[in-house]
C-alpha cells in the first residue's frame, strides 16, 4: 500500500479552551452489538472516519455510568515497529467508581472478564468511542475504603485494548439511538 500525500493540518480556533476530561460516559458489552448490514463490523464510518453508525442488538444499548466530574477519561497510545511495519494503538478508559456499594461491585464483576465498548463526551461535547474492535477490557480495578477523608471510598477501574486507529469520533446526531432510556 503506497503512504498517502500529508494534507495541512490547521490549529484549532479556541484550542486553548479545550478542557481534558468527560462528563458523560456510557457503556455496552461488545457482545450485545451486531454487525450492520452484510458487513463483518458493527460500525459504519463517513469518509473522515467518524463513527455514523453503531449495530446494537434489538433488546440492548448502551448503558450510562455516572462519574463524579472530573475522574473519567479516556486516552491512547501508539505503539509502532518499523522494523515489521506494524503499528497499533493502545486505548485506556478510566473511571472511578464512588462508593462501596453493590451496584459498583456489581459493575466490576460484570465487566472484569468481558470487553466492553465505551463512548464518552469530553467537555468540550465531542464523543468518542473506545472498544469497537472487541479488545478494550478490565486491566484493573483498584480500592478501598480509604484511610483519611479526601480518600477514594471506591475503585478507579482502568480498561485497555488495543485498536488498529486511534479513537473515533461519533456523530452526536446518532447517540440517542444507542441509549437505554432513563429509568
Amino acid at each position: 500500500m503506497a503512504c498517502p500525500s500529508l494534507t495541512a493540518l490547521p490549529r484549532e480556533c479556541g484550542a486553548a479552551g479545550v478542557l481534558g476530561g468527560m462528563d458523560l460516559v456510557y457503556a455496552m458489552a461488545w457482545n450485545d452489538a451486531q454487525n450492520i448490514g452484510a458487513t463483518d463490523l458493527i460500525y459504519a464510518v463517513t469518509p473522515t472516519g467518524t463513527v455514523s453508525d453503531i449495530g446494537v442488538k434489538t433488546t440492548k444499548m448502551f448503558v450510562k455510568i455516572d462519574q463524579n466530574p472530573g475522574v473519567a477519561g479516556m486516552s491512547e497510545a501508539l505503539t509502532a515497529d518499523r522494523t515489521k511495519g506494524q503499528a497499533y494503538f493502545t486505548q485506556t478508559v478510566t473511571l472511578v467508581n464512588s462508593d462501596l456499594s453493590t451496584a459498583n461491585r456489581k459493575w466490576i464483576t460484570d465487566t472484569m472478564l468481558q470487553p466492553i465498548i465505551v463512548i464518552g463526551r469530553t467537555r468540550n461535547k465531542k464523543y468518542f468511542v473506545a472498544g469497537l474492535d472487541g479488545q478494550l477490557m478490565m486491566a484493573t480495578a483498584d480500592g478501598g475504603t480509604g484511610i483519611a477523608d479526601a480518600d477514594l471510598n471506591g475503585h478507579t477501574i482502568t480498561y485497555t485494548g488495543s485498536e488498529a486507529e486511534p479513537m473515533r469520533l461519533v456523530d452526536p446526531a446518532i447517540i440517542p439511538d444507542l441509549l437505554l432510556p432513563a429509568p
